[in-house]
């Protein structure tokens, strides 16, 4: 009986060594087990085995396997809930896709990002950050660079946006701004330019001053109707204003107010007994208080008259300077005009 108890406790221990060398052919056990560490390891199946290949098959809950088909990047394998995983979900990745994961500039950490506080633009000394200072409210330091762009934006303009633009076309007031329903100029000053503040802010450098280059005629098909003086005008200085399609001088200033209109000009009609009216069109409709006349008694009688006349415009308004004859067909020679607008009240 003892004797067969022996062979049976030989046997036993021969496979436990068979095992065993088999385990150490494929696990790596820790350094400085005790044997009941070692004991304890195995009854656990808490070793960590290898290979050339990705994991497969049914193991312990939380055994680890390391995949060395790259041996220079060896992925770490964790079996949980019944199936194999890298370890860290995502994050089982080599040093060097992580880097390049890292690295990458487009959508590194999705479509979309959500930074709680601040997000700073440089490295080293802190150059340029976007900080959050309160409910829907961003402080940006230090410089803001608006690039120019020829085309009139049109994405994102609603009736609750706001959109400022460089517009490289206008070099005079390059930055406009959106408010909801239209774009407006903003006035820029410099140190040699002043502002007047009452109640709102008014640009000093407001006006024109035109002069016909050279005599020009201007015939009046049908009696007493106005007809636009003829000729090209030089307008210089011009600030505040430009000619338009039609001809016209158009106030661009952002500020609405009072402006006075003078004239004078020296002419003759091709005809006698005849009365020559001018005046001031502001947006096509003649100014009453514009008007001034002279009657001519003989045909190419040299006659000279001057007015003016103060009127309010806003922004887009325009003036045109006039003329009427009361008989039809008339042909008034232009031989002079001259013409200045500037802001009435300062």
């Amino acid at each position: 009986m003892n004797q067969k108890n022996n062979a049976i406790l030989a046997y036993t221990i021969g496979l436990f060594m068979m095992a065993s060398f088999a385990i150490a052919q494929t696990y790596n056990l820790p350094d400085y087990f005790s044997p009941k560490d070692v004991a304890e390891w195995n009854i656990r199946g808490g070793h960590i085995a290898s290979g050339a290949f990705s994991p497969s098959g049914t193991a312990s809950e939380g055994a680890l396997f390391y995949d060395t088909t790259i041996a220079t990047q060896p992925l770490l394998y964790r079996y949980t809930d019944g199936s194999w995983a890298l370890a860290g979900g995502s994050g089982g990745v080599s040093d060097e896709v992580f880097e390049a994961h890292v690295a990458s500039q487009v959508d590194p950490h999705g479509a979309t990002m959500t930074v709680s506080d601040n997000m700073t633009v440089g490295s080293g000394t802190k150059d340029a950050y976007i900080k959050r200072v309160g409910t829907a409210t961003l402080e940006i330091a230090s410089y803001i660079r608006i690039v120019d762009d020829a085309a009139t934006p049109t994405w994102a303009l609603s009736s609750d946006t706001t959109v400022i633009w460089s517009n490289p076309n206008t070099a005079s007031f390059p930055l406009k701004v959106y408010d909801g329903s239209q774009w407006y100029q903003i006035p820029l000053l410099n140190s040699t330019e002043s502002m007047k503040i009452k109640g709102r802010i008014d640009m000093v450098d407001e006006g024109c001053f035109a002069c016909l280059d050279a005599a020009s005629t201007t015939t009046i098909t049908s009696a007493g109707t106005y007809y636009p003086i003829n000729g090209d005008f030089t307008n210089t200085p011009i600030e505040n204003f430009s000619i338009n399609a039609s001809g016209a001088l158009q106030l661009d200033s952002l500020f609405p107010g009072y402006f006075i209109v003078r004239y004078s000009a020296s002419y003759s009609v091709n005809s006698g007994g005849v009365t020559t009216l001018l005046g001031v069109f502001k947006n096509g409709v003649l100014v009453d208080c514009s008007i001034m006349g002279t009657f001519e008694k003989t045909a190419n009688e040299l006659v000279h008259v001057s007015g003016s006349c103060v009127i309010q415009m806003s922004t887009g308004d325009e003036v045109q300077l006039v003329v009427t004859n009361d008989s039809a067909g008339s042909v008034i020679n232009m031989q002079y005009y001259t013409t200045s607008i500037q802001r009435f009240f300062r």
